[in-house]
């Protein structure tokens, strides 16, 4: 009987060993191995969301890869080639300080195409897709993208841009697409000791001309509908006057994106609203390798009036 009862014991053990290794390691216990459906296995088996497989410098889980921008020789010229310069940052005495936000004002897969084509003499690291916030990697990020029209903040910044048009309406800037933006600017953020506030993260319309003869050209980009309160929550620094110095030198502006809807007038090139123009300055007045530093797309203008929403303005 006492032979018996071991034996029933053993065949017990050995059944629920042989249950063990048939399950899905861990499956439920929070701990090791997770099960298939979550976002730790989905980043493991999908090469997109693992940033150890995609080749990119994204955070593990985000929808990301990594699809060089040109860089080529154009002619004979030193100076002409595209689409960005080589660099070593932060190891090579360029800090990063700055997340530069773009629209695209083109598609996605035109802005892409666009970064491949040495001739555009421009580019920006990261270009992220309206539709569900994927994100192309395009430059690696200690390498010096041609993104602000600003030689000194392209030194020191990483740029992206976002698929969009900026008078277009809010409908371009999705969830999705906040979500991405939101993840890779913290992650940039965390990796270089970029602050976390309006004046390290900053759009294209804060970047100042490089001389005064630039700045009537400079870009306005994300523009009137990007919702700079939404973003900053995502990327966890709402914005509100807790931030300031106590000096009495900042002032934020946080209006309702909501209910804030001041009209915007547009230029375009007809006559009938002009834009202003910048005096061009030859390239021969430019070091050579600071030529065709461009912004990442043409801005168009058209000749019309939009209701815009602004929040979040932090002005020093």
């Amino acid at each position: 009987m006492r032979l018996r009862a071991i034996a029933l014991v053993f065949a017990a053990m050995l059944a629920v060993a042989g249950a063990a290794q048939a399950a899905p390691p861990n499956h439920g216990s929070g701990k090791g191995n997770a099960p298939h459906g979550t976002a730790a296995a989905r980043a493991a088996l999908d090469p997109l969301h693992n940033a150890g497989k995609s080749g990119a410098e994204c955070p593990n889980g985000l929808a990301c890869r990594f699809v060089p921008a040109a860089y080529e020789q154009n002619s004979a010229d030193p100076g002409d080639y595209g689409n960005y310069d080589l660099a070593n940052r932060p190891a090579d005495g360029l800090a990063i300080r700055y997340v530069v936000i773009h629209d695209t004002e083109v598609g996605y897969d035109d802005t892409i195409a666009l970064f491949q084509n040495p001739l555009a003499y421009v580019s920006s690291h990261y270009v992220t897709r309206s539709s569900d916030g994927e994100v192309t990697q395009m430059v690696p990020t200690k390498d010096v993208a041609w993104h602000a029209g600003n030689w000194w903040i392209n030194t020191h910044s990483v740029g992206i841009e976002n698929e969009g048009f900026a008078l277009e309406g809010s409908e371009w800037f999705t969830g999705a697409l906040y979500r991405s933006l939101a993840r890779l600017t913290r992650y940039t953020a965390d990796r270089y000791g970029i602050p976390l506030d309006r004046e390290h993260i900053i759009g294209h319309d804060q970047v100042p001309g490089p001389t005064e003869a630039f700045q009537a050209g400079m870009h306005w980009d994300p523009g009137p509908f990007f919702d700079w309160d939404r973003f900053m929550t995502l990327v966890g620094a709402p914005i509100t006057g807790a931030h300031g110095d106590r000096t009495g030198r900042i002032v934020t502006i946080d209006p309702s994106f909501e209910k804030n809807e001041p009209v915007v007038s547009a230029c375009d090139g007809s006559g009938s609203h002009p834009c202003p123009r910048s005096r061009r300055i030859s390239s021969t007045s430019i070091p050579p390798r600071a030529r065709a530093r461009r912004s990442s797309t043409t801005r168009s203008c058209p000749a019309r009036e939009r209701r815009a929403r602004r929040t979040g303005v932090t002005r020093r």
